[in-house]
């Protein structure tokens, strides 16, 4: 059995969970999209207030998880060539 504790997990949990409220399947830090290469023409940004977080997070709001899918491997094709 493993448990894993730290700010990432939780920060991780609290995104998961906003998928509801903000009524898509996936919420990406501003921070780990800029770090996989992905167009900043992109999905939405918003600022959103993290539990336990002092400023809020930049974030990217995906209606459809198969459309960040989509923009991880073009971007994985174009840094390959």
């Amino acid at each position: 059995m493993f448990t894993v504790l730290g700010d990432a997990v939780n920060v991780a949990a609290r995104l998961q969970e906003m998928t509801k409220d903000l009524e898509c399947q996936v919420v990406v830090s501003e921070e780990v999209y800029k770090v996989a290469g992905l167009p900043e023409d992109g999905p939405p940004v918003l600022e959103i207030v993290i539990r336990g977080h002092a400023t809020p997070m930049v974030v990217r709001t995906v209606a459809e998880a198969e459309r960040l899918a989509t923009m991880m491997a073009t971007a994985t094709s174009l840094v390959a060539e």
